[in-house]
């Protein structure tokens, strides 16, 4: 990968993990960043610092002090209360927005296709169901057959917890609020069968949608996620062996 490719990547797991944290993360280095920034530009207005406070746009003839102060303003809004997991993930314009935004304007650098991570107009791409995986042509029917795959399951009400404090619009909106809108959200899914992420975002996918297609499944092995513990320590995976559970159809590579 270049250079640009490489550090908007590292920006796009960053990010990743901060949305992990929070909803709306306040603590943030781009809003350190911005706070730095904002105080500058009013220190130098205020203190009418010469030449700075005096260079600007000719183009706008918009003072420099001026520009910095609404970029870091704009900066900060926008990555605190839009691009956040129930923004993107609830609203409907703004995540049609979003896909064409990581697609054509930032020419596809927050996607690693070998890898199968990062974010196109596909949506999150390690979030892709194995059908898409498949249709997209980022794994070929050979891979599928060949490699080891797995895909872990939950409970459905313990998935739908998790989703909850991942997309809710901060801890002012309870959990029965939440399903009655997240529900509205599936109706793409419900009524039509839409699956393409320009219609449904992934979370709203149920999970056979991720391991089986037409009846069929498509990898090798579906664990549930609370019979991972068993894979911790060679005792574990001989007794989910007796047990006849989960994770007893890993193959022993695993």
């Amino acid at each position: 990968r270049s250079f640009l490719g490489k550090l908007f990547m590292r920006y796009f797991f960053h990010r990743y993990r901060t949305l992990e944290k929070a909803n709306f993360p306040i603590a943030t280095r781009e809003n350190a960043i911005c706070l730095s920034i904002i105080t500058l530009s009013l220190l130098i207005q205020l203190l009418d610092i010469t030449p700075f406070s005096q260079w600007t746009i000719p183009l706008f003839q918009i003072p420099f002090p001026t520009l910095f102060l609404s970029t870091a303003l704009f900066t900060s809004l926008f990555t605190t209360f839009v691009a956040t997991a129930p923004i993107i993930g609830r609203i409907t314009p703004i995540h049609r927005w979003y896909l064409w935004f990581v697609q054509y304007p930032l020419f596809r650098v927050m996607e690693s296709i070998p890898w199968c991570t990062g974010t196109n107009k596909h949506g999150y791409i390690m979030h892709l169901t194995a059908p898409k995986l498949l249709g997209y042509g980022y794994v070929t029917p050979e891979q599928m057959d060949n490699i080891c795959s797995l895909a872990i399951v939950r409970n459905p009400y313990s998935r739908m917890v998790s989703i909850y404090g991942y997309n809710r619009f901060g801890e002012m909106e309870d959990f029965k609020t939440f399903m009655r809108r997240w529900k509205k959200l599936m109706k793409p899914y419900l009524e039509d069968g839409e699956k393409e992420e320009w219609y449904t975002p992934c979370h709203l996918l149920p999970q056979f949608e991720y391991t089986h297609y037409n009846g069929k499944q498509l990898v090798q092995s579906v664990v549930k996620q609370e019979e991972l513990k068993y894979l911790k320590t060679r005792d574990g995976a001989e007794e989910a062996i007796k047990l006849d559970n989960s994770v007893s159809d890993l193959p022993k590579i695993v």
